[in-house]
């Protein structure tokens, strides 16, 4: 009989504990929040501690853009644009789904600065292709237009912007089929230029130990160059972490 009631009581706080790990499971983590911030765009830069907007997976963000002079505010990896002006203030909304870290750059004027040169020969930035983030090892392809004839793709790693590379492209190019690039530990591009045909795929391996992420056109100018109205300004990073 003690033996019974031992085992029936050894049951009952097996199915509390068990209920309160479940409940534990539920409700342990915060659900997404809404995050708002307010950005102040002073002769192309902001003031923001360490550069970087954190916020947490599913998150829905605003950011509230001021400016002392008309621009475009891109925000990369989402792919969102907002005309900025000294006039009013503007905003965007969004979910943060996709986690990484993803530039916000200013490029002065109004308009869209993707529509100044859209024959792929544009050195603008990332209007040609973008990778993810790549880890050691990680590859990352692109496949030229077969209806780019001839021109040049720069293109850059995202993550040091210290070296550009070149997509030569030509009809009468030996290589075609797939061309390899390696990202070295230095940061830079093995080889530094290939000259390709239409269709050719190009495939670049990150060697290095540090991330990269392969991104067309030149590297935006550092917030305190000077600059003129074809560049992007860096403002700062938005960094989405995994809930």
């Amino acid at each position: 009989m003690l033996r019974n009631s031992l085992i029936r009581n050894s049951l009952v706080w097996s199915a509390v504990l068990m209920a309160a790990i479940l409940l534990a499971a539920c409700g342990g983590g915060a659900g997404p929040q809404a995050r708002q911030f307010d950005l102040d765009i002073e002769h192309g830069a902001v003031e923001l501690e360490s550069g970087v907007i954190s916020v947490t997976q599913g998150d829905q963000v605003t950011l509230n853009f001021s400016a002392d002079e008309d621009g475009m505010v891109h925000l990369h990896g989402y792919d969102i644009e907002l005309e900025v002006g000294p006039e009013e203030p503007t905003s965007f909304e969004f979910a943060a789904d996709a986690t990484g870290r993803y530039n916000f750059t200013f490029h002065e004027g109004g308009g869209d600065h993707h529509d100044a040169d859209m024959d792929m020969s544009a050195d603008v930035h990332a209007s040609t292709f973008e990778s993810g983030i790549l880890e050691e090892g990680d590859t990352f392809e692109f496949e030229v237009p077969l209806d780019m004839h001839e021109g040049s793709i720069p293109f850059h790693n995202h993550m040091t912007y210290d070296v550009t590379g070149h997509i030569m492209v030509d009809e009468g190019a030996v290589d075609t089929g797939t061309v390899s690039i390696r990202v070295k530990s230095d940061g830079s591009f093995s080889p530094m230029e290939v000259e390709v045909q239409p269709g050719t795929n190009v495939l670049w391996t990150n060697q290095g130990p540090d991330r990269a992420r392969i991104t067309s056109g030149n590297p935006p100018t550092a917030p305190d160059d000077d600059h003129d109205d074809d560049e992007e300004i860096v403002l700062g990073a938005l960094e989405v972490r995994p809930r």
